[in-house]
């Protein structure tokens, strides 16, 4: 018998309002761990399981694709400031409906630098030039990291019924979320990490037309940062 036959996540919706554990809410709107889902869902997917005890990360790749692929697996190591700690990648083989560990990342130096709430594994798995997977592993829970204020900014083009908004940080971003004040909308992704000085673009389409001057107005960008006490 194969290790896993596969898996699911309890649940998809809410029959009424409440908080609970739902990927989508009693209205339609989609939370963070359905924009998540998207991402371990991937039909090719690189992820990292980490050791925490022994400062290590397993590197896996998934393939759920019916025929062979090769890929380009690449990994940065970074402080919570964004700078680089360590770099590189490897050549791999993504076998059809297969998940195989290709690699342990050691990262014992590292830990006793910077420690383990102090350090952030991106990941990234490409298949004929284009990004097909990105992943962030942690050595701590996401409550214990150290993170500053990323200082994050925003731009917003006017698209049609939508607007583009276009999201950077100064350090490390985790989790950053667009949301309206009060209004419901359409995200193409949320929940998502930046590293630094590296700009994502999301497309919003609100539920119902408004300007460009209230959708400033109603506009929210968060992140993980956003969720901390003041000390």
């Amino acid at each position: 018998m194969p290790k896993s036959m596969g898996c699911v996540y309890w649940q998809y919706n809410d029959i009424w309002p409440g908080m609970n554990w739902s990927s989508v809410d009693y209205f339609g709107r989609w939370k963070a761990l359905h924009y998540m889902a998207r991402t371990f869902y991937s039909p090719l997917l690189v992820s990292g399981l980490e050791n925490i005890k022994d400062g290590t990360i397993d590197l896996f790749v998934t393939s759920d694709e019916l025929e062979l692929h090769r890929g380009k697996l690449s990994w940065n190591v970074t402080d919570l400031a964004g700078r680089t700690l360590r770099h590189d990648s490897m050549s791999v083989p993504l076998p059809a409906r297969k998940s195989e560990k290709v690699k342990t990342l050691d990262l014992q130096t590292e830990v006793k630098n910077q420690g383990a709430n102090g350090l952030l594994t991106w990941l990234k798995l490409e298949v004929d030039g284009k990004t097909v997977s990105e992943n962030l592993v942690l050595l701590a829970l996401p409550k214990e990291l150290k993170l500053s204020d990323p200082k994050l900014a925003s731009s917003v083009k006017e698209l049609g019924d939508g607007f583009l908004v276009t999201i950077q940080s100064a350090t490390p971003a985790l989790w950053v979320w667009l949301g309206l004040k009060n209004a419901d909308a359409k995200y193409a992704d949320n929940f998502i990490h930046l590293m630094p000085d590296v700009p994502q673009t999301v497309l919003v389409q609100p539920k119902e037309p408004i300007s460009r001057e209230v959708f400033l107005g109603e506009l929210q960008v968060r992140s993980l940062f956003d969720t901390y006490s003041p000390a």
